[in-house]
């Protein structure tokens, strides 16, 4: 049985170029690939690993594929496309991934082999030895992917914000520089700290 499902030329060639320095080298050979996981929606996620490091990219399908399907392939050069060629058809089977690249004059194909493993989860990377967080909140995943893109379109250092307030929701702010991309409102999980009529309980800046 086989998946088919089709991306963005430029789209795929984005995720070879900024996560193959996130591969580890040696160890595991599961983690010296890239993990795909695309859902039935269309969403893409690509995600790649190195010690305590993960980087992960989310991208939309030309073509969703009828079924979630996972996979981890080792990072390739991908040609640079022209401009009549912007789709890439890729269809997974239970070894392999086949890249087939659309173009006007004839198509040309790349077969990966799929690394065998069970990719990590993401929430098993972090020490044991990490302590538990002195405030936490609930975001609406939604709101804060595309605050995350809003951001990273400005190309310039994250701030986030968490404020609080007691008698009504709290407030996160995301900026890059003096410009505030997304405002969202939020939850405080229980045992938040909430004194104060409006505080800042935590602000976090990542390159």
């Amino acid at each position: 049985m086989s998946i088919t499902l089709s991306i963005s030329w430029n789209d795929l060639s984005s995720i070879m170029n900024h996560l193959k320095p996130f591969t580890t080298a040696g160890g595991n050979p599961i983690y010296q690939g890239i993990n795909f996981r695309v859902h039935s929606d269309g969403r893409l996620l690509a995600s790649a690993l190195n010690g305590h490091c993960v980087s992960s990219l989310l991208y939309r399908c030309l073509t969703a594929p009828e079924n979630y399907v996972e996979f981890t392939i080792l990072p390739f050069h991908v040609p640079k496309a022209s401009k009549r060629a912007t789709q890439v058809t890729l269809t997974v089977t239970k070894d392999t991934v086949h890249f087939i690249f659309c173009m006007p004059d004839g198509n040309f194909a790349i077969d990966m082999r799929k690394l065998d493993g069970d990719y990590m989860n993401i929430g098993h990377v972090l020490p044991n030895t990490l302590e538990e967080p002195a405030a936490g909140t609930f975001v609406s995943p939604k709101y804060l992917i595309n605050a995350a893109t809003a951001a990273l379109n400005a190309d310039k250092v994250v701030e986030l914000r968490i404020y609080e307030h007691k008698k009504s929701p709290g407030t996160l702010t995301i900026s890059t520089g003096n410009c505030v991309n997304m405002i969202l409102p939020i939850t405080p999980t229980a045992g938040a700290n909430t004194d104060g009529a409006f505080r800042a309980v935590k602000e976090l800046s990542t390159p």
